[in-house]
């Protein structure tokens, strides 16, 4: 049961990574977004 429980911390932890790339690849976009509007 133990592994079980690991496994699923496990999977929660490499979810939150993901939700990080995406949230730092979204505000980049915006930031590059709103710098392109400003520039141009």
């Amino acid at each position: 049961m133990r592994w079980k429980i690991e496994t699923v911390n496990k999977k929660i932890r490499e979810d939150e990574k993901l939700q990080e790339v995406i949230s730092y690849l979204f505000f980049g976009g915006m930031t590059t977004v709103v710098n392109f509007i400003v520039f141009f």
